[in-house]
């Protein structure tokens, strides 16, 4: 039973995005099974016996016609464990649409808590009180009762009232070519009384993206709002397109408070949110990508599928004396600012003379003032004859989004 109970808690606090707290350095690098207990047993306990139960409830609570509200509906449950019923009863004047959904754990009485958090769009066309009713889901096999929620939609509010808060991306490039690698920021700005807070299990949503969570980083600093400079929390990361077409772009996250998961550069003079966080889900609007394809039929030898501005070194052999039959090494090195760990190597070509291996990742290799860093492969070549006399070329090639044209770089 303790080990049943161990495999349910761990698969939880995996589920909810949490790590297990830096070792000590005395503690091995891979802790054993004994040891992963005991430092779950220094963590509050999880909670999963409590009754399900379920809140409901519009943020903003008073909109104009038009503008959006979100429904938001939270569970002490996980999330795959919710099934909801179809169509959920709202009312029909309502512009109603799931958005996004999110499960994290919190504190509650000294234990922690799986929350789970489904946000709905919500909007009206004119003014009104509209509310939606309670309603039943079924949460682990049991009936589960969803609370009612009012919205009031007024078509005259005092300014400034309060509006929906969001969050905000902000590609670098919205047309671009599929595997070119572009950047993205996540903005959250400060609440209406200047307080700034950062955001947890940040996630960004769209078919045909790879995203690269090694790049992300987070700041805070002064953006430009409604002509003024206020505060934000910036989370950046860079994502790479795998498909062509027009690609919609959104983001998710819960705001968490001072809690930053890690490093964070501070700008200026800020004021952050006291307190425990509130865990709030927010999503944004989507963005548009313009995806395209890269020509077909003008492929230059060596494209491996390398999508960038690349330069390539000149060669460099371990030794340019040696014997039939005694393997020489050859370096080759890529230089480029963005995507150095997915460029895969140009095959070695059949030559007369030689046998050459495939390449093997040698790493990344930093770069020096304006020179940029680059990715090392080394080549194994053996030759089979005296008469040899240079190491044959190895076609490699890119494409380069700038110029819209493939590049030869042997």
């Amino acid at each position: 039973m303790r080990v049943k109970y161990f495999h349910l808690i761990l698969w939880v606090l995996i589920l909810s995005g949490w790590q297990i707290p830096s070792a000590p350095a005395q503690m091995p690098v891979n802790p054993t099974a004994d040891q992963l207990i005991q430092i779950l047993r220094s963590q509050p306990p999880v909670n999963i016996s409590a009754p399900v139960a379920a809140t409901a409830s519009f943020d903003p609570p008073l909109v104009r016609p038009g503008e959006k509200s979100i429904y938001r509906v939270m569970f002490n449950a996980t999330e795959v464990s919710i099934r909801w019923p179809e169509p959920i009863p709202a009312p029909s004047p309502l512009k109603f649409r799931r958005s996004v959904s999110g499960q994290n754990l919190q504190p509650v009485d000294g234990t922690l808590q799986m929350v789970s958090t489904f946000n709905f769009d919500v909007r009206a066309a004119g003014p009104g009180q509209f509310t939606i009713p309670e309603f039943t889901v079924e949460v682990y096999g049991q009936p589960v009762v969803v609370p009612a929620a009012q919205l009031e939609v007024k078509s005259e509010l005092p300014e400034p009232h309060e509006r929906v808060r969001q969050l905000l991306v902000e590609p670098s490039a919205t047309n671009v070519f599929v595997g070119e690698v572009f950047n993205v920021s996540v903005r959250l700005s400060a609440t209406p009384a200047g307080a700034v807070e950062g955001m947890a299990q940040v996630q960004l949503n769209g078919d045909g993206f790879v995203v690269d969570k090694n790049a992300a980083k987070q700041s805070i600093q002064s953006v430009e709002r409604n002509g003024a400079k206020v505060p934000a929390y910036i989370y950046e990361t860079s994502i790479t397109p795998i498909a062509a077409g027009q690609l919609n772009l959104s983001a998710q996250g819960f705001t968490a408070g001072m809690q930053f998961g890690g490093p964070i550069v501070i700008t200026g003079q800020v004021s952050i949110s006291g307190g425990p966080p509130k865990f709030i889900l927010l999503d944004s609007e989507p963005v548009t990508i313009n995806v395209r394809p890269l020509p077909t039929g003008r492929e230059l030898p060596g494209f491996t599928g390398a999508v960038g501005s690349y330069t390539c070194d000149p060669p460099s052999l371990t030794t340019n004396t040696i014997k039939v039959g005694e393997p020489v090494q050859l370096t080759v090195v890529i230089r480029g600012q963005k995507n150095l760990d997915r460029i895969n190597p140009p095959l070695p070509p059949h030559a007369q003379g030689w046998q050459i291996f495939p390449a093997v990742r040698g790493g990344i290799v930093a770069g020096a003032g304006p020179t940029n860093p680059g990715a090392s492969f080394k080549y194994t070549l053996i030759p089979m004859t005296d008469e040899v006399r240079a190491t044959p070329a190895i076609p490699f090639s890119c494409f380069d989004p700038t110029r819209g044209k493939y590049v030869d770089l042997t």
